[in-house]
């Protein structure tokens, strides 16, 4: 029999079902797999809770032992504190622990991210506590024996308390080198935990210690240096003699001020056990037959200076330099100290500040306050000992008087004001208005690698600048001048061209104290730069007929200078401008391109403006500090700041 239905409608019907197994099968598999997969979450859930909640314990406990040694540190209680530290620390490895033996739980792709977060925030915390427990049980060690006495200060502090401190200070030097390193650790540890793809929960107990620790880093880094240097200066093991040297910076000279008054102080195990301060003329008169020493060229034809001394001996702006001089000075002029270990130097400056500190202070008759400081003395050794009948030689005696008021003050400061007594000597540090140099080879060198001592920057490669003035007016004129520094660098193919511009501005009057600014100024620029233009350098000024000239170029401590004198009426402004080429050492290329900037700040100098504007033909990558700078067109930076301290710029390229 013949079949006359179409094929076609059986192949029809049969796709259909198929496509219908198809999709059921499928279904099927899918709903299978969902469920296979919801199964192996829930059995990992029931695996892991148990280990995910004692994590979580762990890390509240090591974080509520860390705010109860917080409280107890507030409370001066710092054993008890070391302990919750170390036992924090417990906590926190003890969540370690745990993670590690569960170490599968990396493989799971959604929470890897947040459990490698965890364990660097685990390891973070106990290199945190471990690292801080041993503070705190340092200063059980140094502060808790002294503090029976609730009205403690450093001045009921006998010589065999003051030894014992320095003792155990110098001695933890090693101990804070370690906890430097747990420091170090754990913001590296914190450094490797990424900003995004975290859980809210993590990303919050993670946030504020990205903030905090960072700044315990940079306490440490600053409380180094410290421990390491102090003891020595302080005395201990042995005593130390210094040269002191008050440089008065309202008449600037390279490393602070002229020296007006000089002295001898001894220092053994943190007491001052002999301090005098004299007139520098005292020392340098009795010797001005005797001695010949002939002074650098511009003291002579500007300050018509026929021979050198002690006075004038800081004329390197390198303070070590200086001070090893002053020294040299201090024994060819026949100073009766003869075992001298190094130089401590001052401006007036920082003796307002701790005026400011310890209030007003009244020394025969006379009345020296933060404010009036420096014109006080300055009206009393010029004009005012002529009224009062003090002689030529004993003008400056007020100021040993006054300074021994304000140690004593400073000594009986309570505990509660010694870290803004501490803060105060480190700014002044910083800003170069207290210096320090030994002649303790080992001791130096730390000195100058903190820098704490005015030397000048080492670079190899590079850019630096470093504006040097000296004032040949013999008057107290610089409080009236005002200083803007301009520099620029601008890259071509061929060639780098800086460009600086210095202006002064004479805000100051003719009078006992001041008149026209008659500055002496010093460039130092990299070694190599080569001079293209210059314009605003005198001969003399305008009472020798203010002519134009050429200035010095020549090679000094490792750079080039270009060096000139120039003059500024009151109420004038001037300015000294300088176009040179700089070598092709600014860049360092040892591993890609990179430049880097260090603006170095003459020591005693109030904080000039400066500004900076620097265009390069590559892409900039990256620069710092990057809360300052402002980056336009990729290429090119601008800072306006001040020279309050050295100020260091880095930019790398793309």
């Amino acid at each position: 029999m013949i079949n006359l239905k179409p094929e076609i409608n059986l192949s029809k019907t049969k796709p259909k079902k198929s496509r219908s197994i198809r999709r059921r099968n499928i279904k099927y598999i899918l709903l299978s797999a969902a469920g296979l997969i919801l199964l192996l979450l829930i059995i990992g859930f029931i695996k892991y809770f148990g280990p995910l909640k004692s994590i979580y314990k762990y890390s509240i406990d090591g974080k509520n032992d860390f705010y109860d040694a917080q409280k107890l540190v507030t409370e001066e209680r710092f054993k008890e504190a070391g302990d919750k530290l170390l036992q924090a620390q417990e906590e926190f490895s003890q969540g370690l622990n745990v993670l590690e033996k569960n170490g599968s739980l990396r493989s799971y792709l959604y929470i890897k991210t947040q459990v490698s977060a965890i364990d660097n925030l685990l390891r973070a915390g106990s290199q945190t506590a471990s690292a801080l427990a041993k503070i705190a049980y340092l200063a059980d060690e140094i502060i808790t024996p002294v503090k029976k006495d609730k009205e403690f200060t450093l001045a009921k502090l006998n010589i065999e308390q003051k030894h014992e401190i320095l003792k155990k200070i110098s001695e933890s030097y090693p101990d804070l080198v370690g906890v430097k390193a747990e420091i170090d650790l754990a913001v590296l540890s914190l450094d490797q935990i990424p900003d995004r793809g975290l859980f809210p929960s993590i990303k919050k107990s993670i946030e504020p210690i990205k903030e905090q620790l960072p700044e315990i880093q940079d306490r440490i880094n600053q409380a180094l240096p410290a421990v390491e240097i102090l003891p020595a200066i302080a005395g201990y093991p042995e005593e130390q003699t210094y040269l002191f040297l008050l440089e008065n910076n309202a008449e600037l000279r390279p490393t602070g001020g002229f020296i007006g008054t000089y002295g001898i102080l001894k220092a053994k195990d943190g007491e001052i056990n002999y301090f005098k301060t004299d007139n520098i003329y005292n020392l340098d008169n009795p010797v001005s037959d005797r001695l010949i020493e002939l002074p650098p060229e511009p003291l002579q034809k500007y300050l018509n200076a026929e021979k050198w001394f002690m006075r004038d001996s800081n004329w390197s702006p390198d303070f070590p330099t200086s001070a090893a001089k002053a020294i040299w000075f201090y024994d060819q002029e026949n100073g009766p100290e003869k075992n001298i270990h190094g130089v401590i130097a001052i401006t007036p400056t920082f003796i307002e500040s701790l005026l400011g500190l310890t209030g007003e202070i009244k020394v025969n008759g006379l009345t020296f306050t933060a404010e009036n400081f420096t014109e006080q003395l300055q009206y009393q050794v010029e004009q005012g000992f002529y009224r009062q009948g003090i002689s030529d030689a004993d003008r400056k005696e007020v100021i040993g008087d006054m300074s021994e008021q304000l140690l004593d003050r400073i000594l009986n400061f309570p505990q509660s004001r010694w870290g803004e007594l501490w803060q105060t000597i480190e700014n002044h540090i910083a800003e170069k208005h207290l210096l320090f140099y030994s002649k303790n080879a080992s001791l130096q060198q730390v000195i100058e690698q903190e820098n704490w001592g005015g030397k000048m920057a080492e670079q190899d490669t590079g850019d630096y600048l470093f504006v040097v003035d000296a004032n040949m007016a013999s008057l107290k004129s610089d409080p009236g001048v005002l200083r803007t520094i301009d520099y620029s660098v601008a890259e071509t193919a061929d060639e780098k061209i800086a460009d600086l511009t210095i202006t002064y501005n004479n805000s100051g009057t003719f009078d006992w104290k001041s008149t026209r600014y008659r500055t002496y100024t010093r460039v130092y620029v990299p070694l190599g730069s080569v001079l293209l233009e210059s314009a605003g350098v005198m001969d003399n000024d305008k009472l020798h007929g203010g002519r134009s000239a050429e200035p010095e170029v020549y090679d000094e401590l490792g750079r080039t200078v270009f060096a000139g004198f120039i003059s500024i009426e009151p109420q004038e402004t001037g300015t000294l401008h300088f176009r040179y080429r700089l070598p092709n050492t600014i860049f360092d290329t040892s591993d890609g391109k990179q430049y880097d900037l260090y603006v170095q700040k003459q020591g005693g100098t109030k904080p000039y403006k400066l500004n900076i504007d620097l265009k390069f033909e590559d892409e900039i990558f990256s620069y710092e500090p990057i809360d300052k700078i402002e980056l336009s067109n990729n290429n090119k930076v601008t800072l306006k700041t001040d020279l309050d301290r050295d100020r260091q710029i880095e930019i790398v390229f793309k």
